[in-house]
């Protein structure tokens, strides 16, 4: 599922330092354009042909990245798809999915199957406990970012009409070993209100929060500056 390497060359991009690639596509015109992008960065990583169902043997990576992958993936393939996954993983595993209720019910699937075979869990989460918001019918966890809109983005897609969209997702971080620093909570919603702000908070003992703020709070300032995603330290 590397498709035209958009995940890889965002990671390339936060550490420069890499110099080694691997791609898993079955896509071939997909993994061309891939290829002529990565040659545009002045980066060259190794298209292989397969799925994750099928993954040729490879050497591990400190790195492994399955973006938009396991939604594509039956149910009853997901553990021994994570499996494959962080078999390659000789550090971190980062699987990111779409931010709907059937990406979030994917990707809960993936953390126990991840939790079961001695992963630490990294963020969102800030425990290896149940997900506390798994019994809510009408909540799930995920996060949203703002993209600016190109010319020719607005083209190409008629319905987009403004100069941005805001794309969510949901994401998982997985570690062979466990974190140094590690959070309290982490804002898993927008903050709402105006004199009163109303935060979504995951915390590190396993429960969900709403926590309100006031200018009178102590901590007011800080919660206030909090955005969709931060983390808390106490």
């Amino acid at each position: 599922g590397a498709g035209p390497a958009t995940a890889t060359l965002v990671a390339r991009d936060v550490w420069p330092s890499i110099d080694k690639a691997h791609l898993v596509e079955p896509n071939v015109p997909l993994a061309a354009c891939g290829e002529a992008l990565m040659k545009a960065m002045d980066f060259v990583g190794t298209y292989i042909r397969g799925t994750l169902q099928k993954m040729p043997q490879q050497e591990k990576a400190d790195l492994v990245l399955a973006s938009y992958v396991l939604n594509e993936v039956p149910d009853e393939a997901i553990s021994h798809g994570v499996k494959t996954l962080w078999d390659h993983a000789n550090d971190a595993l980062v699987i990111v999915e779409t931010g709907t209720p059937f990406g979030y019910k994917t990707l809960m699937k993936a953390r126990d199957a991840l939790i079961g075979f001695g992963a630490y869990i990294a963020a969102p989460c800030p425990h290896q406990m149940v997900c506390p918001i798994a019994s809510q019918a009408d909540n799930w966890c995920h996060f949203s970012v703002r993209i600016q809109r190109s010319s020719l983005h607005r083209k190409i897609k008629p319905s987009a009409t403004l100069a941005y969209e805001d794309e969510k997702f949901c994401y998982l971080i997985a570690l062979r070993d466990p974190l140094v620093n590690t959070v309290a909570a982490r804002l898993i919603g927008a903050p709402k209100g105006g004199k009163v702000l109303s935060l979504p908070l995951c915390r590190d003992d396993g429960n969900f929060e709403v926590r309100q703020t006031t200018k009178r709070d102590s901590d007011h300032g800080v919660l206030k500056r909090m955005d969709w995603g931060d983390a808390l330290d106490k």
